[in-house]
């Protein structure tokens, strides 16, 4: 009970917030556009159409790339990895993070005690992840032959 009175007077605070900020913008909305409109008025038509030309096209160039990069959102949701060496596999054998699921590309070999040890970094969530499982540290192209080999025989 008294959760849900909680729950309605924080409604209540963010309906009177978001009306006062919508009003506030409203104000400065007009002032502005008393401002804009003397200057506006100088300025030739057909450049004011250019302007608004201009505008339209990067508008609609916006929203294709908008739509392009929600294609690509849906793509990678719907990609079905492989879990292994501490990384996520996509079906080219792609190494992708396991926390955002980002192609990972920054790579690295660091040698540790006279064993090389590859190192995947995800450039979006700057997290270093070492290829390894139980039998040890990997290189990259070793750990992405020794996935094709686990693939091949499970598939059999």
């Amino acid at each position: 009970m008294l959760k849900k009175v909680k729950e309605k007077i924080e409604e209540s605070i963010f309906q009177i917030l978001f009306g006062a900020i919508a009003g506030l913008l409203a104000i400065i909305a007009t002032h502005i556009v008393s401002l804009v409109l003397p200057v506006l008025a100088s300025i030739p038509n057909n450049v004011l159409l250019a302007l608004l030309a201009l505008s339209l096209l990067i508008n609609i160039g916006l929203w294709f790339y908008t739509l392009h990069l929600s294609k690509q959102l849906k793509n990678l949701q719907d990609t079905k990895f492989n879990i292994g060496f501490g990384v996520l596999w996509d079906k080219d054998r792609e190494p992708h993070c396991p926390v955002c699921k980002n192609l990972l590309s920054a790579y690295e070999e660091k040698r540790i005690k006279n064993k090389i040890r590859g190192e995947l970094t995800c450039i979006n969530c700057n997290k270093t992840i070492p290829l390894s499982d139980q039998d040890g540290f990997y290189r990259l192209d070793d750990a992405k032959e020794e996935l094709k080999q686990r693939i091949t025989k499970t598939s059999e």
